[in-house]
């Protein structure tokens, strides 16, 4: 079996060469056509480096939210009206102050360099996004963008690695489903 580490270079090198625009675009067209997103009021983006997969540019009357690390800590805050600063990592991101409460978020979608169809991807290898995702609501959507040369069968994981309820692709947007056990 591949490790994570052996994927996070694999997926690192791989996303070099993608047409960012292009993919990014395609995969906002699919996203605008769902139902739970259109039925979703907050939605919590990322700002993309690296070639990752961008949705800046997503339609609608929505509230969006960006990632802010206050003490080694995912924080959401809100980015209409809020002007980006350079954090940590070098990444944009607001200079509001965070949300008291993360039950507002409707949707949040995930960064990641590689995923698999089970809702599972592997990140930078920090595990801010793991830290995070357990504190939202049950009913928070959960979703990772991913390039579709970057998704595989099956990604390593621990007990600690947080899955996406949904995975979306330049082609397609789909459910994950429980895995009980790693292959």
């Amino acid at each position: 079996m591949t490790t994570k580490t052996e994927l996070r270079r694999l997926a690192k090198s791989k996303r070099k060469i993608f047409d960012t625009k292009q993919s990014s675009e395609k995969i906002i067209r699919l996203i605008s056509s769902w139902n739970k997103y259109q039925d979703a009021g907050n939605i919590l983006i990322y700002y993309p480096i690296n070639n990752e997969i961008s949705l800046l540019d997503l339609p609608g009357d929505k509230n969006f939210y960006l990632p802010r690390l206050i003490n080694d800590e995912i924080c959401v805050c809100p980015v209409n009206g809020a002007d980006l600063r350079i954090g940590k990592f070098d990444i944009p991101e607001p200079d509001s102050e965070p949300v008291p409460d993360l039950k507002i978020l409707d949707i949040v979608f995930i960064p990641a360099l590689a995923a698999d169809r089970w809702g599972y991807r592997i990140g930078y290898g920090c595990g801010y996004y793991d830290r995070f995702l357990p504190h939202l609501d049950k009913k928070t959507i959960k979703i990772i963008p991913i390039y579709d040369e970057l998704l595989f069968e099956n990604i390593p994981f621990q007990a600690h690695d947080e899955k996406a309820d949904f995975v979306v692709t330049e082609n397609e947007l789909f459910s994950t489903s429980v895995r009980i056990a790693q292959e």
